[in-house]
């Protein structure tokens, strides 16, 4: 029973830190700089509404959904990193004591959304990995508890980057934020393309 949670578990995070996971590290990359430093509590609580997504969408998937698209799902990805990155871009600087309630429903439903996305896409994956179907919830549970830990080191290391490091390059924040949102979108764009020949 150990061995299966320390196993799932290090598959989360794995998702996450992989070297071929750079969709998730790019979307994590935007979402850092989304926000300033003293709102990153929030951030915190926007990955984990994309690990709820992330983990709902895998349950929908071994339960209730026969079948999803892969190839168009993986299209799907790319596309909510571009959405972020020009959302990120246009984003105007504001206290959160000036945000509407309904601006922030919005976002954590567009992360949510997002993570639904996200985690449909490797559905078909992990149900591959799972022997026994009558105990895919623990498996499941113990994968998106990875998949946070996963973002949270990712972005823990990335903060720690820009708020550290960037300054110490005499590159302006705006600058960094700016760069790292176009490379976002150029290399969502090339993902795309590539993801529509399997459509």
């Amino acid at each position: 029973m150990l061995s299966e949670i320390l196993t799932y578990f290090s598959l989360g995070i794995e998702h996450i830190l992989s070297i071929y996971a750079w969709d998730h590290i790019l979307f994590l990359s935007v979402l850092g700089v989304f926000y300033p430093q003293h709102q990153w509590k929030k951030i915190l609580y926007l990955i984990t509404a994309f690990t709820l997504g992330h983990f709902i969408s895998l349950i929908l998937i071994f339960y209730f959904i026969d079948y999803i698209s892969p190839a168009f799902v993986e299209t799907l990805i790319p596309i909510t990193i571009i959405i972020s990155a020009i959302g990120c871009l246009l984003k105007q600087s504001h206290t959160e004591t000036n945000i509407s309630f309904k601006w922030q429903f919005l976002e954590y439903g567009l992360i949510f959304i997002f993570g639904l996305i996200h985690g449909s896409a490797f559905g078909q994956s992990l149900f591959n990995l799972i022997d026994q179907v009558s105990s895919l919830v623990i498996p499941v549970l113990c994968f998106n508890l990875g998949v946070e830990i996963g973002q949270i080191i990712y972005l823990s290391f990335f903060l720690f980057f820009r708020y550290k490091i960037v300054p110490l390059l005499k590159l302006h924040q705006l600058t960094f934020k700016k760069w790292i949102c176009l490379l976002a979108i150029i290399l969502s764009i090339f993902l795309l393309l590539q993801r529509l020949h399997y459509i």
